[in-house]
């Protein structure tokens, strides 16, 4: 599944991501000594999408691929050049009342870095983010995506190749029919995107366009951006 908010890291694409603040899960480092380690007949267990209540499981679960085993290879075309990518998600811990999920990214999708997310009752938000730093109170995908639900991301990012600050409302259209490379999906639900913000100092407006399947994750989206007098448009699509 391709982050929807965090696809917007493509907007400064050229540039090396660098950590922003935010509220990571740290991961204690390994401690070595000059003991050999105990031999350990069988290897612990890690959690499992089988532990994840039902009530987690919501609509957002399903449109977002979070229980995708697979990863999933995109093409990238932007600035008439196409260029494979993937993303691969997998499950970190899992909670009485969330579980936490990472999005690794690689190729020409590797702009996004490492993304975590927590799937909650209402939702799914960003907790942790290598390009991006969202506000953790928001959402990455609601809950309930009738259509007409809409909501609002404010996203700032800030590497060494330029500085990004956006407000951006998104809203579920409705499902319709969808043809890809992969496959052809008879209800693949549409969310379009609207925001303005700035990019290097100088206005930006986007508009977006993004199609997901249940199980399977944001297939394929569009950015269109405008800035400095300049307009441009990326598709990210799944591909076999």
């Amino acid at each position: 599944s391709l982050p929807l908010v965090l696809c917007l890291g493509l907007l400064v694409a050229g540039c090396k991501p660098q950590p922003v603040a935010g509220s990571p899960i740290r991961r204690e480092p390994a401690v070595t000594s000059g003991k050999p380690k105990p031999t350990q007949s069988t290897a612990p267990s890690g959690p499992s999408l089988a532990d994840i209540s039902h009530e987690l499981k919501n609509d957002s679960y399903e449109y977002y691929g979070l229980g995708r085993e697979k990863p999933m290879t995109m093409s990238v075309t932007a600035n008439g050049t196409t260029n494979p990518g993937s993303q691969d998600v997998r499950l970190l811990a899992v909670k009485p009342d969330e579980a936490q999920f990472e999005i690794i990214s690689t190729d020409a999708l590797a702009i996004m870095g490492r993304n975590v997310f927590a799937l909650r009752k209402d939702g799914i938000h960003v907790i942790e983010s290598d390009m991006t730093k969202t506000d953790p109170a928001e959402f990455e995908l609601p809950a309930g995506l009738q259509p007409g639900r809409s909501w609002t991301v404010n996203q700032s990012s800030e590497n060494n190749g330029g500085a990004m600050k956006l407000r951006l409302v998104q809203t579920v259209v409705r499902t319709e029919k969808l043809k890809t490379k992969v496959a052809e999906y008879p209800d693949a639900l549409l969310v379009t995107g609207v925001g303005t913000g700035t990019l290097n100092g100088k206005p930006l407006t986007i508009e977006t366009k993004s199609w997901f399947v249940k199980g399977r994750g944001n297939v394929k989206y569009i950015i269109k951006q405008s800035s400095a007098g300049k307009t441009a448009e990326t598709t990210v699509e799944e591909i076999p």
